[in-house]
C-alpha cells in the first residue's frame, strides 16, 4: 500500500473516548487514487474521502467523522489539488467547499451558503488558481479563499456549468444547461464560443455533461449521462471540429455500466479512464482504445472499507507528480470577475 495510516490513541482509549478523533499521517503517492464517498449505512457519519491503490484496488480512509477534525464531508462532486498539496472537495448539493488536509484528514470550509458572501450555486467543481480558487456548478464563480466571498465570472440562464478543464488563457466548460454543450471561455477576453453541440459537431448529443478531460493527443473525453435508464459514456470531442464518438458506454466496450449520474472523469498517465460506476459501487477502468471497462476496487477487487454500499462517490482524481494547475489563467479570470462585480455594482445603484 501506498498509504501508512498512524494511529495515535488506541483501542482502548477510543472505545472509552468516543468523542475523540483518530488522528493519521498519511502520504499521499503520486499515481495514487482519492474518492469522495458517502457513507449512508455504516457507522461513519455522513461522507469520507477514501485513498485507493492503483495496482491492488485497496481502499485506505483519509478522512470521514472518525478520521480528522471538521465539519462532516457530505460527499463530493469533484476533487482537485491546490498548490500546497491539500484537497479540495466539492459538496454538489451542500453548497460547500471543503479543504482537506491530507496529512491529518482535517477538514475545513472554505466557502457555503453560511461561509462568505455573492452568488450561489450547487458547487460541483473547484480548482485552485495561486491564491484563488475557480468554482463551477452553475454560474462560474471566482473565490476568496480567506474569506470565502463569491464573484461570478461567468453566468446566465443558460449556463450549468459542471466539469471543466484549463487550456492555457482557455477554459472549456460542460455546460449542462439548457443547451447542453461544451463552451470555450477565454479569459482574457471573455468571449465565449460553442466547441462541441448545439449545432457544432457531428456524432451523438450531449446530454448532461460532467467530467472532462483532455488526453494525451489533445482530443476531449466527456463523461455524460445520456438518459436515466441507459447508465453513462464517455466521449471523444475533437475540439477542432467539435465532432463527437463515443469511446465507452452503451454498445461500445464491455463490462460493468458506467454511472448513471454524472461523475468525475480522471485520467491515469497511461491513459486509462477512472469513473465511478453507481450501479455496482465501484471505481472502473476504462481502456480508451476498446471501451472495455474492468473492476479497480469495490465489493469484488481490493481490501478494506467497502466506502460506497448505499452511497453515492461521484469524485475522483489522481494525485498528480507536481502541484496543478499553473496560474497562467489567474490574472485574466481575476480581471473577469473584477469586471463582473463592479457591474453589479452598478446595477445595486
Amino acid at each position: 500500500m501506498n498509504i501508512k495510516t498512524c494511529l495515535l490513541l488506541t483501542g482502548f482509549l477510543a472505545a472509552f473516548s468516543p468523542s475523540w478523533r483518530l488522528a493519521q499521517a498519511v502520504t499521499l503517492v503520486p499515481g495514487d487514487i482519492v474518492v469522495a464517498a458517502s457513507f449512508s449505512n455504516r457507522l461513519s457519519v455522513g461522507g469520507a474521502i477514501v485513498v485507493v491503490d492503483p495496482t491492488t484496488g485497496d481502499r485506505t480512509i483519509l478522512s470521514d467523522s472518525t478520521h480528522g477534525t471538521g465539519p462532516v464531508l457530505l460527499g463530493g462532486t469533484s476533487i482537485s489539488f491546490a498548490p500546497d498539496g491539500s484537497l479540495l472537495v466539492a459538496g454538489g448539493t451542500a453548497q460547500s467547499l471543503y479543504r482537506v488536509d491530507p496529512a491529518t484528514g482535517n477538514r475545513s470550509i472554505i466557502t457555503s451558503a453560511s461561509v462568505g458572501t455573492g452568488p450561489g450555486s450547487q458547487y460541483d467543481g473547484a480548482l485552485q488558481l495561486s491564491s484563488n480558487i475557480l468554482l463551477s456548478g452553475g454560474p462560474l464563480l471566482y473565490v476568496d479563499p480567506a474569506t470565502g466571498n463569491r464573484t461570478a465570472v461567468l453566468g446566465g440562464d443558460n449556463l450549468a456549468s459542471v466539469g471543466f478543464v484549463v487550456n492555457g488563457t482557455n477554459l472549456i466548460i460542460g455546460n449542462a444547461g439548457t443547451s447542453n454543450d461544451i463552451i470555450k471561455l477565454d479569459s482574457t477576453t471573455g468571449i465565449q464560443t460553442i466547441v462541441s453541440g448545439s449545432g457544432v459537431g457531428t456524432g451523438p448529443a450531449i446530454s448532461y455533461p460532467a467530467g472532462i478531460v483532455y488526453d494525451g493527443s489533445g482530443n476531449l473525453l466527456l463523461e455524460q449521462t445520456p438518459g436515466p435508464l441507459t447508465g453513462g459514456e464517455i466521449l471523444q470531442i475533437d475540439p477542432l471540429t467539435g465532432d463527437r464518438t463515443i469511446v465507452s458506454g452503451g454498445s461500445v466496450g464491455t463490462g460493468p455500466a458506467i454511472a448513471i449520474d454524472g461523475s468525475q472523469l480522471a485520467i491515469e498517465p497511461n491513459g486509462t479512464l477512472l469513473v465511478i460506476d453507481h450501479l455496482g459501487n465501484n471505481v472502473l477502468q476504462i481502456d480508451p482504445a476498446t471501451g472495455n471497462r474492468t473492476i479497480l476496487s469495490g465489493i469484488t477487487e481490493g481490501t478494506g472499507p467497502l466506502w460506497l454500499i448505499d452511497g453515492l462517490g461521484t469524485a475522483c482524481a489522481i494525485v498528480p507528480n507536481v502541484p496543478e494547475p499553473s496560474a497562467l489563467i489567474l490574472a485574466a479570470l481575476g480581471g473577469l470577475a473584477l469586471l463582473a462585480y463592479r457591474r453589479w455594482q452598478a446595477r445595486r445603484a
